[in-house]
């Protein structure tokens, strides 16, 4: 009889340890990410929320963006979802590939976010069926940054910069590297700039059933265009990884950069340089095409295999945080696509950095003008090709021939 008593003893403290243990996983969050700037931010979020849910422990882990989806591609395929974190970070690129070829995965938002309240053009990539998949975090909307300093050196202010069209900034661009011995713009393999002329003409690379659009698509064959003269005019400083395009910014080889304003971030990691920068809209490729535009940034997605659901939503809401937005803005130089935090004053300040222009109000106003574009799936799958076919191009096969490779390439990929 005690030895019975004890075994269910044993047995009620060993549920109660379960129990616990079960309400204490309840209250933890697995959260993944990549990239410095998401590092910071998604830290200083989990901080903000644990100080008001003590009970509730975030655990962090960088995984390197192809990583990340490689090893979320392979789980969701095979449907061992074991491992996966309940909450991650996803490139915005990334969001229709994921959303069609694995629908059901990803947990729908609208019950949880008003999403009249985040920039359209961010939402856009992550509206899939109805629904949407994806909380913005960054805006990309893109931008002409330019250091003050040379275009006056060179007889020019930043106004000259405005509201022109790219054969316009090549012109002043060769004027000012004849007067100060600067680049005018500095890239890398033009992979960024394709992306943001392509979407400056409102379309994207893809017919609306889904097959590739690049030879009959004015957008793409003006983009190719206008690469083809930047690299022939000299004015560029074409560097051979993302190490030295940084560089040519911080170290002054370069007077321009036209991205999105994520780059703002490492801009001002040349605290020197302070006062000498400024920013304004992109050049238009001419009568047609528009000065506003975007380029990358990313939003954070909940897995449906997550046990936390609830959780992470109500998580996820600390990127409506003004406490949380004024940090993004102050220490990482990073614009929130949450469209009420142009209310803040920190967005409204003048910045010192920038001579005092009130440049994170600027990029709301551009976030907000930016096209809103039907995205495909394949946008890995254009962006080699099309990276392929400048290079073809600079080679001198002519833009029509590229284009045409780089099409019939993409559609035979589509269709396999």
């Amino acid at each position: 009889m005690k030895k019975l008593l004890s075994l269910v003893l044993a047995v009620a403290l060993l549920a109660t340890m379960s129990m616990a243990a079960l309400a204490e996983s309840d209250k933890e969050l697995t959260v993944w990410y990549s990239g410095g700037v998401n590092g910071k931010a998604i830290r200083k979020a989990a901080e903000l929320y644990t100080t008001a849910n003590p009970d509730v422990t975030i655990n962090i882990e960088e995984v390197a963006t192809s990583d990340r989806e490689t090893r979320l591609t392979v789980a969701l395929s095979s449907g061992d979802m074991s491992g996966m974190p309940d909450v991650t970070l996803f490139q915005d690129y990334s969001s229709q590939k994921f959303l069609q070829f694995f629908p059901g995965n990803f947990v729908e938002l609208s019950s949880a976010f008003d999403f009249s309240q985040f920039a359209a053009d961010k939402v856009g990539y992550w509206t899939y069926d109805g629904g949407v998949y994806g909380l913005p975090f960054d805006s990309a909307a893109s931008a002409t940054f330019a250091r003050l300093d040379y275009l006056e050196a060179a007889g020019y202010t930043l106004d000259d910069l405005k509201g022109i069209t790219w054969d316009e900034f090549i012109e002043i661009g060769l004027k000012v590297k004849e007067a100060t011995g600067k680049y005018m713009l500095t890239e890398t393999n033009y992979g960024n700039l394709l992306m943001v002329l392509v979407k400056s003409s409102g379309k994207w690379y893809f017919n609306e059933d889904g097959t590739a659009n690049m030879i009959n698509n004015p957008g793409v064959v003006a983009a190719v265009e206008t690469i083809k003269k930047l690299h022939e005019s000299g004015i560029v400083k074409e560097n051979s990884d993302w190490a030295s395009y940084i560089a040519s910014l911080n170290n002054g080889d370069a007077v321009c950069t036209v991205t999105g304003n994520w780059i703002l971030g490492s801009i001002v990691g040349a605290q020197d340089q302070s006062g000498k920068w400024g920013m304004t809209n992109i050049p238009s490729m001419g009568e047609g095409f528009g000065h506003y535009s975007s380029n990358g940034g990313s939003s954070w997605v909940i897995l449906e295999s997550s046990q936390k659901k609830d959780l992470a939503k109500d998580f996820l809401k600390i990127f409506t945080d003004d406490t949380f937005n004024t940090f993004v803005i102050n220490e990482l130089a990073t614009v929130p696509t949450y469209l009420p935090a142009q209310n803040l004053d920190c967005i409204k300040a003048p910045y010192a950095f920038t001579n005092g222009q009130a440049v994170f109000a600027d990029i709301m106003d551009y976030t907000a003008k930016t096209p809103v574009i039907e995205y495909g799936p394949f946008n890995s799958e254009v962006e080699a090709n099309m990276l392929v076919a400048v290079e073809e191009v600079f080679a001198g096969k002519s833009v029509a021939d590229a284009l045409q490779t780089a099409e019939e390439t993409v559609n035979f990929l589509i269709e396999e």
